[in-house]
């Protein structure tokens, strides 16, 4: 039998042999979550933040710029199928907010308010809840593409699509995730910042955001994947 002492060593020798995506964490609620596989671990660059996406503060009141896109905005922290972003049609703020009491998100005046709401950091019940990237990849085999939430899903799914042409890139929302790959073979460049994906997306009613989410989010590794145009 193991003396006593030794039971902690070797628990903790455990922990550290596991796999970093699947260790399991106590959040402050005292629920057991898994860790999610990060975008470095699969191989996706992380397409960093632009300029006019920067925001100084956390809180979206005490903001008076002005924005020549008129608002209101509908800013969304949590949404349906973990949705992160900005859309600029209420009905489509409804839509992405239902069945779930935890999806939360505010209405603002200016765009710059609602991109300081939206990527503001959580709190760290919120970091366990909310994905940290969404990998969106285009030009895969076959002409695949689509959105990825679930880092543990990643792996498999990006296998499957391998190709010569295969483009990835991690997002901190999905809002751009969704457009990086509409935008497959055009010319167009709008997915590179948050603030020109919604401009884009506010010009082009037709592309309601959760349609997008319907056709481009891969929820499993076996899924059917959309090809692009």
């Amino acid at each position: 039998m193991l003396a006593r002492w030794y039971w902690p060593l070797l628990v903790r020798k455990h922990i550290a042999d596991t796999p970093r995506w699947i260790r399991a964490h106590a959040t402050s609620h005292g629920k057991r979550e898994i860790e999610q596989a990060g975008p470095l671990d699969v191989g996706v660059e992380v397409w960093p933040a632009q300029p006019q996406d920067s925001v100084p503060c956390a809180s979206a009141s005490g903001w008076g710029d002005e924005d020549d896109l008129l608002g209101p905005f509908f800013a969304i922290r949590r949404g349906v199928d973990k949705f992160r972003g900005v859309v600029v049609r209420e009905g489509e703020f409804r839509c992405l907010l239902r069945r779930d009491s935890e999806n939360y998100g505010r209405t603002t005046k200016t765009l710059k308010q609602a991109i300081g709401f939206c990527l503001a950091p959580g709190t760290r019940a919120d970091r366990y809840r909310e994905p940290a990237h969404y990998i969106g990849f285009r030009g895969g085999a076959d002409g695949a593409r689509g959105v990825i939430v679930s880092g543990n899903v990643a792996k498999g799914v990006l296998e499957r699509v391998s190709a010569p042409t295969l483009q990835k890139l991690a997002f901190s929302n999905m809002t751009q995730a969704l457009l990086f790959c509409e935008q497959a073979d055009t010319r167009g460049t709008e997915w590179q910042g948050l603030t020109s994906s919604v401009r884009f997306l506010a010009r082009n009613p037709r592309l309601s955001t959760p349609r997008l989410i319907d056709h481009f989010l891969i929820r499993s590794v076996h899924a059917r994947f959309p090809q692009d145009p």
